[in-house]
């Protein structure tokens, strides 16, 4: 789907830039033969293996982070997204919609909604508010839900009481 809005987005700004990280060999394929049929790959960059410190670094310097995803099992990149401090995109599916409560913490949008998806990454660009509405949003949620005393906790009790019913 990113690849879809990007030749709208770069028409809007046309400086922007979308940044893909990936290992498989025939997707960074597609992706630039996409990017040149629609004149934008000067706009594209394509990364293999990066750590996680360039990682977060990436993710900071982002304006916005589109994660239009089809199947979630926990929504780990959301996460990294709002911990980096950028606003999140994603498709209202299971999982990503038990992170996000749209429009206050991040957005959602509809599976497989291209429109959807460029109206929302040009509401995050163009409005400061939104966009600082969302990371104050995505912080509150860190916060509240997934700190690691909140997640660990349960753990160790599940532990806890496996080892006192010895």
């Amino acid at each position: 789907m990113i690849v879809e809005v990007i030749p709208t987005i770069v028409r809007w700004y046309s400086q922007a830039s979308f940044v893909f990280i990936t290992h498989n060999q025939a997707q960074r394929a597609d992706l630039m033969r996409h990017a040149a049929a629609h004149g934008i790959e000067h706009n594209l960059y394509l990364l293999g293996t990066i750590g996680e410190e360039e990682k977060l670094a990436r993710l900071r310097a982002s304006d916005v982070l589109p994660f239009p995803s089809r199947y979630e099992g926990f929504g780990l990149p959301l996460l990294e997204g709002m911990a980096a401090g950028v606003p999140v995109i994603s498709t209202d599916i299971p999982v990503v919609n038990e992170i996000i409560v749209h429009s206050e913490n991040d957005l959602l949008i509809p599976y497989d909604d291209t429109d959807a998806l460029v109206h929302a990454i040009l509401s995050v660009l163009v409005d400061q508010r939104v966009r600082e509405r969302l990371i104050a949003g995505g912080q509150r949620t860190l916060n509240e839900r997934f700190t690691s005393e909140r997640l660990v906790r349960p753990i160790i009790a599940v532990y806890e009481k496996v080892l006192a019913g010895r």
